[in-house]
């Protein structure tokens, strides 16, 4: 009888068009979970209710109301009731699942294509679940660099696991156990002129094995360019990067990419 009903009350909710459908959906799931409140059965109507807030979790933004905030973190707390007392039920095996989805550990990390030469990068870094990183950056000549974006998966990391970085480093992160991902500005060195690339991982080790990592590529020069097409001639114009100030006798190399069909 649960499982035809959550079948219904799922369909009903899903094809309502009135504005407080979430509202009674929740109420009618509560009213199930406390009429059969002893029943193992009882386990799959948590987990609809776990997956309730995690709806609304996953909807979260950042603002000053923290609306949903704490969403994930009730979904959980539901879950791990729901496994303790119905370990074996059809709905605790879900729960698991969604714990597991809630409770894993992510990196982004953004930096800007160019740096300027002898100044404090800023890059930001977007985590969840983690209280911990660390991080170094590695100088690549433009021969390893060709080499590195030509392996793949695994093999990257242990291309640059090979090389000695220039720079290394922990951060420590507030986790505030909220399970939601957050954003902060990682600021790097100051570097000479070169091709970067900074790697940022959950372990101290870089291993590749149940490791969460993330890296990036940059390079750190005083030059810039802007272009322009015109009747299929590509004019372009090489400036410094901080003034603004055209620069005389730069020599450029251009590289075609063809691709087989």
């Amino acid at each position: 009888f649960l499982h035809s009903e959550l079948k219904r009350l799922n369909y009903i909710r899903n094809k309502a068009l009135f504005p407080e459908k979430d509202e009674l959906y929740y109420k009618q799931l509560e009213a199930l979970s406390k009429k059969f409140e002893s029943n193992e059965a009882v386990a799959e109507v948590w987990w609809h209710i776990a997956d309730f807030h995690r709806q609304k979790g996953n909807s979260y933004r950042p603002s000053p109301l923290q609306v949903n905030r704490w969403e994930l973190k009730k979904a959980i707390e539901i879950c791990e009731r729901t496994i303790k007392m119905f370990p074996k039920s059809y709905g605790a095996s879900h729960c698991e699942a969604m714990v597991s989805e809630i409770k894993a550990k992510s990196l982004n990390l953004e930096v800007e294509k160019v740096n300027c030469i002898q100044t404090a990068i800023l890059s930001s870094l977007s985590y969840k679940n983690l209280n911990k990183v660390h991080c170094k950056i590695i100088p690549l000549s433009d021969n390893e660099f060709e080499k590195f974006e030509d392996s793949y998966g695994e093999d990257k990391i242990i291309f640059l696991n090979k090389r000695t970085p220039v720079h290394k480093w922990a951060v420590d992160i507030i986790d505030e156990g909220d399970f939601q991902s957050h954003r902060l500005e990682l600021k790097l060195p100051a570097l000479p002129h070169g091709l970067y690339i900074i790697v940022v991982s959950d372990k101290e080790s870089f291993a590749h094995e149940k490791n969460g990592q993330v890296y990036a590529s940059f390079h750190v020069s005083n030059l810039a360019y802007v272009n322009r097409q015109e009747n299929g001639i590509h004019e372009y114009f090489v400036t410094d990067r901080i003034s603004g100030q055209p620069q005389e006798g730069v020599v450029a190399t251009f590289y075609e990419n063809k691709y087989n069909s």
